[in-house]
C-alpha cells in the first residue's frame, strides 16, 4: 500500500484494533475512503466487533436518512448463510448512536441483533459491490439504490451504444465521401492531362 494510506489515522485506528488481518484491515479502509470520498456517505465512522474479529463501518447514505451498517469484506472471504447470520447476530452498533426502526435492536424480537447489513465486497483491484442483507425475504422499495443504480445504467449504456453506432456510421460515410471526391479530383486531373496533350 501506499504510505499515506498506511499513515491514515483511520487507518492506524482499525489497525490498533489487533485483529491482525491484512486483508480485511484493507477493505475496511478502502470501503471506509469509498464511502467517504466517492459516494459522499455522511457520519462514516468504523468500529470493531471483537467477537467476530473483524471492523465494520456505521455510515449514513444522506444526512437525514437511517444508519446503515457496513461490513467490508474481500472476495477471497467464503460467505454462507451461516456467516451472514452470525453477521447478522454478532455485530453491536454501539449505544451511542441514533439508530431508526428498522435497524433498533429492541425490535427485533427481544434479541441485541440488526435486520439489515450492507456487506461490502471488495475485489483486489478495489473494485467494490454493496449488498444489502436483511433479516428474512424483503422486497425491494421503490427509492432502493438497486433502482437508482441499475436501471438508469442500462438506459445510459443504450444510449452511448446508439451514439457509438450512429459515429461509427457517420465516420464511414465521411470516409465514403472522402474516397469518391479523391476519386472524382483524381478523374479531373486525368482528364485535364488528356485534354492538354
Amino acid at each position: 500500500m501506499a504510505d499515506w494510506y498506511l499513515k491514515h489515522p483511520v487507518a492506524k485506528r482499525i489497525r490498533e484494533y489487533g485483529f491482525e488481518d491484512s486483508v480485511q484491515e484493507d477493505a475496511t479502509m478502502l470501503v471506509y475512503l469509498d464511502l467517504c470520498e466517492a459516494k459522499g456517505w455522511h457520519h462514516v465512522d468504523v468500529h470493531p466487533c471483537d467477537h467476530l474479529r473483524l471492523s465494520f463501518l456505521t455510515a449514513k447514505e444522506f444526512p437525514r436518512s437511517s444508519l446503515n451498517v457496513v461490513v467490508p469484506i474481500s472476495l477471497e472471504y467464503q460467505l454462507s448463510m451461516e456467516k451472514l447470520d452470525k453477521l447478522l447476530n454478532g455485530i453491536k452498533v454501539p449505544s451511542h448512536l441514533a439508530v431508526d426502526e428498522e435497524q433498533d435492536t429492541s425490535k427485533s424480537n427481544g434479541a441485541d441483533n440488526l435486520n439489515c447489513i450492507v456487506i461490502a465486497i471488495v475485489e483486489s483491484g478495489s473494485t467494490i459491490v454493496y449488498y444489502y442483507m436483511h433479516r428474512g425475504l424483503h422486497p425491494p422499495t421503490e427509492g432502493s439504490l438497486s433502482k437508482k443504480l441499475i436501471h438508469p445504467f442500462r438506459k445510459d449504456e443504450r444510449k452511448t451504444k446508439k451514439r457509438r453506432r450512429q459515429k461509427d456510421e457517420s465516420t464511414k460515410n465521411q470516409e465514403g465521401r472522402e474516397k469518391r471526391q479523391t476519386a472524382s479530383d483524381g478523374e479531373q486531373q486525368s482528364a485535364e492531362v488528356v485534354k492538354n496533350d
